[in-house]
């Protein structure tokens, strides 16, 4: 076995692409280094972006780099720009051991008392307590490892985490050790809906679901797509939908497909960028992001993208796309049954929902009154449909909600049979990549310290 790693390790650094010192030195940013926020186990570092006069009630957004990279060396990808249009906080975790490898790979950090899971919830809840953050709108997104280990921060935390942007990486728990990491990397099991769902139940807890958004490129060589799908598989079943996409647009060389509940506010979504490699996209000519060591510029900004995925820009989720979003085509397929009792049905905001009696707040969040079905956010727009006197259910008169159980199709497949159980509550040559390289070096240098 170690043989065959080193073979693979030579045969990674020897026909990879060469990148100049310059490519692997990030633009030095304005990102301000906070420390004094807890008792840090993980050994992490934060540094933030912070436009000024941000006042109270801020949100959040949590950026995580990927191996081989610092904080510093993920600002390309664009955010502090948006945070500076959009007025939000940015706060990004450095991690330098593992190679900087955030340990995504590791079962005793895929709990919510993980090291690096802890100093990361530390960070959130020190920016909560200094800089005025808004616990209910802290979201988080990453790119390879930085993006499993967001996996991980949706799964064990969705209480803190109600959103989250999964750039080039793995579903959670598809790994417990650096082998098994670099098994999955290459070739994800295929597994049904329902079982990559009962990973993320097993740590979630009562939490309501967050809301996923999913990005890889189809030529990704490093991580390679066929863990698009699966993850699609894993969170569209913790959402208690289907994995049958309701609406598919292209936007570029992009394709992206939503996944919505009754109520049509988009739960999951997936974005297959074809031909990109193992990156973050971004759209340089739009004044999106610089290019950079895996940050990518194929005329598709996945951060602006991802910010109005978590309603920070404003750009409603009405199920409407955005001016620019390009070709939409519902997707075909049979309609659920109708409602045996639609006594009305309403298409709003949640707060209006609420002023108006059909809707009540749930951890957070806004569900329909006495279905305690989970509409989301104040602003998102629901439909939701009264089916008694004191009922309401989200969707319209003419749909029933999604019921979260079905066949379960093989998790490689684009389409297929629905998700697991709903939520009780409701509511020749291989190119040089850094989260390969550390995987390896990191279960060599462990087997090495093994046999001395």
């Amino acid at each position: 076995m170690r043989r065959g790693l080193l073979a693979l390790f030579v045969l990674l650094t020897s026909c990879g692409p060469e990148f100049s010192g310059e490519a692997w030195t990030s633009q030095r940013s304005a990102l301000t280094s906070v420390t004094g926020f807890g008792s840090n186990p993980g050994g992490l570092t934060l540094f933030i972006h912070e436009p000024a006069s941000l006042g109270t009630n801020v949100p959040l957004v949590v950026a995580m780099h990927g191996c081989s990279q610092t904080a510093d060396g993920y600002v390309p990808a664009g955010w502090n720009t948006l945070a500076d249009q959009h007025r939000f906080l940015v706060a990004y975790p450095q991690t330098t051991g593992n190679a900087g490898c955030f340990d995504w790979f590791s079962g005793s950090q895929q709990t919510r008392n993980g090291a690096q899971v802890t100093s990361i919830l530390q960070m959130v809840q020190h920016l909560v307590t200094t800089r005025g953050v808004d616990p209910s709108r802290v979201y988080v997104t990453g790119l390879s490892a930085g993006g499993a280990m967001t996996g991980v921060l949706l799964a064990v935390a969705p209480d803190v985490f109600s959103r989250g942007a999964i750039m080039s990486a793995l579903p959670f728990a598809c790994a417990t050790s650096q082998l098994q990491g670099l098994n999955c990397m290459n070739a994800p099991p295929d597994q049904t809906p329902a079982q990559w769902g009962a990973l993320v139940r097993a740590v979630s807890g009562s939490n309501a679901a967050p809301r996923v958004s999913i990005w890889h490129g189809t030529s990704d060589s490093t991580v390679r797509v066929g863990n698009l799908q699966e993850q699609v598989d894993q969170w569209t079943d913790v959402n208690a939908i289907d994995v049958t996409a309701d609406v598919t647009t292209t936007i570029g060389i992009a394709t992206r497909r939503e996944f919505k509940n009754a109520a049509g506010l988009t739960l999951v979504e997936s974005w297959s960028l074809a031909g990109m490699g193992h990156g973050t996209a971004i759209d340089v000519a739009s004044g999106c992001g610089t290019a950079s060591a895996f940050i990518l510029d194929v005329d598709v900004c996945s951060s602006r993208f991802a910010a109005e995925f978590f309603g920070l820009t404003s750009t409603s989720d009405a199920g409407v796309p955005s001016t620019d979003a390009g070709v939409v085509v519902p997707d075909a397929g049979s309609p659920d049954a109708g409602s045996s009792a639609c006594l009305g049905e309403w298409f709003a905001t949640n707060v209006s929902h609420f002023n108006s009696g059909r809707a009540v707040l749930c951890s957070g969040r806004y569900c329909a009154v006495g279905s305690g079905d989970l509409l989301g956010d104040s602003l998102d727009m629901t439909w939701v449909r009264q089916t008694g006197t004191t009922r309401f259910e989200a969707g319209r008169c003419s749909v029933q909600p999604d019921a979260g159980v079905g066949g379960g199709s093989g998790g490689g497949s684009a389409t297929g049979g629905g998700g697991g159980a709903a939520n009780p509550s409701g509511c020749g040559c291989v190119s040089v990549e850094p989260i390969a390289l550390s995987l390896i070096s990191l279960y060599l240098v462990r087997r090495r310290r093994q046999t001395t």
